[in-house]
C-alpha cells in the first residue's frame, strides 16, 4: 500500500501495483588512469590525484557542516513547542521531499541514493513528518528576525553546484527546477542554512573523535 505520507494524497495507504521492464544493465568498469588524466586534461597523474584529494577534502568539510547544522536545528526544534496541525496536508508533504532533495543534489550525493533517502523519507514516521513541518515554521521566524537576505548570486551558485555533481549545464537545471516549482525551494534551503550559520557563529564548537560522536548519534537515534 501506498505509504501514509506520501506527497500524493491519492496514492495514501491506497493500494499499488507496481510493474517494470529492464530495458538495460550497464555494468561500470575502471578506466585506465591514463585515459582520465588525458580526457580531463590534467597535465599528470599526481594532479589528478591532487585534485581528487581536494574534491574529498571539500566533501568532508561539507558533511561537517551539515552535521552541525542537524545539531543546531535539533537544539532549536526540542526548545521550542506549538501545536501543529493534525493532519499533514500534500502540500507539506510535497515541501518536505523537495526540501530534502536540494539538501541531497547540493552534497552531491549520487541520484539513486537520493531516491532510495526520499522513499525512506515517505515511510517515516508521523512524528518525523511533523518535525520537518515544524522546522520550516521555526527557521522561517529565525530567518525573518536574523533578517536573513538570499541574492540571486547565491542561487546561481548554489545551482551551480548541483549542475557540477549531476554533469549537467547549470541554466539546464535552473531551467529543470524552474518549471518543476522547486527553484523557490532552492532559495529556502539557501536561507534556512544562512540562518543556522549565523546561529553556529555564536555558538560553542567541541570537536570530538569519530567513535565517541557515532555513538552519540546512535543513542539520539535510539530515543526517537
Amino acid at each position: 500500500s501506498g505509504p501514509e505520507q506520501h506527497e500524493v494524497e491519492g496514492i495514501r495507504g491506497a493500494k499499488l501495483t507496481i510493474t517494470f521492464q529492464a530495458e538495460r544493465v550497464d555494468r561500470i568498469l575502471p578506466a585506465p588512469v591514463g585515459d582520465i588524466v588525458s580526457q580531463y586534461g590534467f597535465e599528470s597523474e599526481a594532479q589528478l590525484r591532487e585534485r581528487i584529494k581536494a574534491r574529498i577534502d571539500e566533501r568532508v568539510k561539507s558533511q561537517q557542516i551539515t552535521v552541525m547544522h542537524q545539531q543546531v536545528a535539533k537544539h532549536v526544534l526540542d526548545k521550542v513547542n506549538f501545536e501543529l496541525p493534525k493532519r499533514l496536508s500534500a502540500q507539506q508533504a510535497a515541501r518536505t521531499l523537495a526540501r530534502r532533495r536540494m539538501e541531497l543534489m547540493h552534497r552531491g550525493v549520487d541520484g539513486q541514493k537520493i531516491e532510495e533517502n526520499l522513499a525512506a523519507l515517505r515511510n517515516a514516521s508521523t512524528s518525523d513528518a511533523a518535525r520537518d513541518l515544524k522546522a520550516f515554521f521555526v527557521f522561517f521566524r529565525i530567518a525573518e528576525d536574523l533578517k536573513i537576505q538570499v541574492h540571486d548570486v547565491e542561487i546561481s551558485q548554489r545551482i551551480a553546484q548541483m549542475a557540477f555533481h549531476r554533469n549537467v549545464r547549470p541554466e539546464a537545471l535552473r531551467a529543470e527546477l524552474q518549471q518543476s516549482g522547486q527553484l523557490q525551494q532552492v532559495y529556502q534551503n539557501i536561507r534556512e542554512a544562512k540562518s543556522l550559520d549565523a546561529l553556529l557563529s555564536k555558538a560553542t564548537i567541541t570537536d570530538m573523535p569519530a567513535e565517541e560522536f557515532n555513538k552519540l548519534m546512535k543513542d539520539q537515534a535510539g530515543q526517537h
